[in-house]
């Protein structure tokens, strides 16, 4: 049964609060991009004092510096997935990936010039230690399928570390200097992929230190389960790409069994939501952000297939905002 607070299910408040961050958001002369107002309207929800203590919805300098590092780490992230599926039939491609990795590296580096100088240091710092640490991790998982092979639990280590810097970092951008500086230390020693796991088991875990912390891993749950929607819906790409990911790793443990698969994803699915929802948010709450993920992955990915197999659909959405991965497949690059 929901917990009641002053005759309001908590269940109740936090849609209510996401709601009204949502039209704050929409009359904003500072719009954040649709995902940092997503993650903004997600904190709002769970953790309001914190997020309004931020000042992030009045501060456009370090709105544009969150927008631009988020589409930075997915340059990151392409380039990387694309240049590590090592076939000479993607070189254009990869050279397509670095040069939009360099033009959000010259934007971000820009954003932050209009930061206070202690922050913008300290803002350079932290982005450079995340972009260390996922490359470590990328190159660990890696050299782990050319070599020994990956199973399940190596993906969700993968997965789960790369998904955690990433929050982490955006997370420490949006409520500004000082907000997670005890998480976000550089590791001290030789970095490998254990130390990356015990930096990052807070995150994991289910015992914030404050309320912040709280938000984090409350995000990072619905974030994971998100990853594994995505890894499921492109698991087409993933395949030409070899990337490392869920649902190739469960299908490889169930003979290419569909069904099986997806019974198997959907269980692990359910553990992150429940874990969200022991960190205090409701399922309701829960559920609407992830469903609307799904419906926005299910759109992109069946407008690219569609646009692969029709001429006509392909030049319908040629100009639709759609990740790169999506517009190489529907353009037949990979």
């Amino acid at each position: 049964m929901s917990e009641v607070i002053s005759g309001i299910s908590r269940e109740a408040q936090q849609i209510k609060r996401a709601a009204l961050t949502a039209k704050e958001i929409f009359i904003s002369p500072h719009k954040p991009a649709r995902t940092q107002s997503l993650i903004i309207i997600g904190f709002s929800s769970v953790i309001p004092e914190q997020v309004r203590e931020s000042g992030i919805l009045s501060n456009p300098q370090r709105i544009r510096a969150v927008d631009v590092a988020e589409q930075y780490m997915i340059a990151l992230n392409d380039r990387v997935d694309i240049e590590g599926a090592k076939k000479a039939d993607l070189e254009d491609l990869v050279a397509d990936t670095k040069q939009r990795e360099q033009r959000w590296r010259s934007k971000l580096d820009e954003a932050l010039t209009n930061l206070p100088p202690e922050e913008r240091e300290r803002v350079r710092r932290n982005v450079e230690m995340g972009i260390k640490e996922v490359e470590f991790v990328e190159d660990w998982i890696r050299n782990k399928r050319d070599g020994e092979g990956v199973n399940f639990q190596d993906v969700d280590i993968y997965r789960t570390m790369v998904n955690a810097i990433s929050n982490v970092a955006l997370s420490s951008l949006i409520f500004g200097p000082g907000s997670l500086e005890n998480r976000i230390r550089p590791i001290k020693g030789n970095m490998d992929i254990q130390s990356i796991i015990d930096k990052y088991a807070w995150v994991t875990g289910r015992n914030p230190q404050k309320e912040i912390e709280r938000g984090v891993m409350i995000s990072h749950n619905i974030a994971m389960v998100v990853q594994m929607m995505n890894d499921w819906r492109g698991r087409d790409y993933d395949r030409i790409l070899n990337i490392p990911s869920y649902t190739l790793s469960v299908l490889s443990s169930v003979d290419n069994n569909e069904k099986m698969a997806k019974v198997w994803l959907d269980d692990e699915r359910d553990k992150y939501m429940e874990r969200a929802a022991d960190l205090g948010i409701g399922k309701l709450a829960t559920i609407v952000p992830v469903a609307l993920s799904d419906i926005f992955i299910f759109a992109h990915k069946f407008l690219a297939k569609s646009g692969r197999d029709h001429a006509w659909v392909r030049d319908k959405v040629a100009k639709w905002p759609m990740g790169l991965r999506e517009k190489a497949y529907m353009n037949r690059k990979i």
